[in-house]
C-alpha cells in the first residue's frame, strides 16, 4: 500500500531484510539493539543510547519509520515521543514531511543536514513518461536534449485522465529540457518552474510553462524507502 502511493518507492532486496532484522551488534552504532512501534498501516523501528557528551541524556534513533496513511503516521510519532527518559530524538525524512505540522511547536525541531539519496536518468523517454501517472489533461511536445545517450529528440506527450500517450514528432517543442531536468522532474522533487528561473527550461509561452509545471506535481515527495 505504501509502495503503490510513493513516488519512487522500491522493495527493499531479501538480503537487507535479512540484515535488518538480524540486528548485528556491530551496526548499532553504540546503540541498543532494534526495538519496534506497530500500527496496522505502518511501523517505527528505533534504537537507544546516551548522547555524547551529556550526563546520562538518552536519545532515540529512529532506524526506519513507514506511514501508509495520515492516522498511521499521527499514532506512531504520538507513541514515539511520549518514551519516558528519552530528550531527543534523531530521524531521517523526506523533503516536506508532514511532521512539522504534527508537532504544536515546529520550532523544536533542528534540521542538522539535507542530503539527496533517490537519482533518476530516463534511459527512454517514451517508455519512462507513459509509466507514471499525471495531474492534469495537457498536450504538449516537449524536446529533450541528451547528447550522452542520444536518446532525446522532440515528443508529443498527451495526457487525460492521470495517463499519457508519448510519441516522438517532428513537431517544434514547446517547452525544451536536458535530459538531467527532466529526470529531475519524473518522481515530482523539482518542479518546473524552478529550472525555469534558472534558465533550465525553456518554453515557448505563460500556458506551456504552467502546464509543464503542474503536469508532473505528486502528492508526495519522493522516497524510494530504504539506504542503499
Amino acid at each position: 500500500c505504501w509502495q503503490r502511493q510513493t513516488a519512487g518507492a522500491q522493495p527493499m532486496p531479501q538480503t537487507r531484510w535479512h540484515r535488518f532484522f538480524a540486528d548485528r551488534k556491530n551496526s548499532r552504532g553504540g546503540f541498543s539493539k532494534l526495538f519496534f512501534i506497530v500500527h496496522p498501516d505502518g511501523y517505527i523501528a528505533f534504537r537507544r543510547g546516551y548522547r555524547v557528551g551529556t550526563a546520562g541524556a538518552q536519545e532515540a534513533r529512529i532506524v526506519d519509520i513507514i506511514a501508509a496513511t495520515d492516522e498511521a503516521r499521527s499514532d506512531l510519532w504520538q507513541v514515539m515521543c511520549g518514551i519516558d527518559l528519552v530528550e531527543t530524538i534523531e530521524v531521517t525524512l523526506p523533503v516536506g514531511d508532514p511532521l512539522l505540522t504534527l508537532l504544536t511547536d515546529r520550532r523544536v525541531p533542528a534540521v542538522t543536514g539535507v542530503k539527496d539519496g533517490l537519482w533518476v536518468r530516463l534511459m527512454d523517454v517514451p517508455a519512462a513518461l507513459s509509466a507514471r501517472t499525471y495531474a492534469i489533461d495537457t498536450d504538449l511536445t516537449i524536446g529533450v536534449e541528451d547528447p550522452f545517450l542520444n536518446a532525446g529528440g522532440a515528443f508529443r506527450f498527451v495526457s487525460r485522465d492521470g495517463h499519457a500517450e508519448v510519441t516522438r514528432t517532428d513537431a517544434d517543442p514547446d517547452v525544451t529540457v536536458s535530459s538531467s531536468v527532466l529526470g529531475s522532474m519524473y518522481l515530482g522533487a523539482h518542479r518546473a518552474r524552478q529550472f525555469a528561473a534558472a534558465g533550465r527550461v525553456a518554453a515557448t509561452s505563460e500556458k506551456a510553462l504552467h502546464e509543464f509545471d503542474l503536469v508532473f506535481g505528486t502528492p508526495s515527495q519522493p522516497q524510494i524507502g530504504w539506504h542503499f
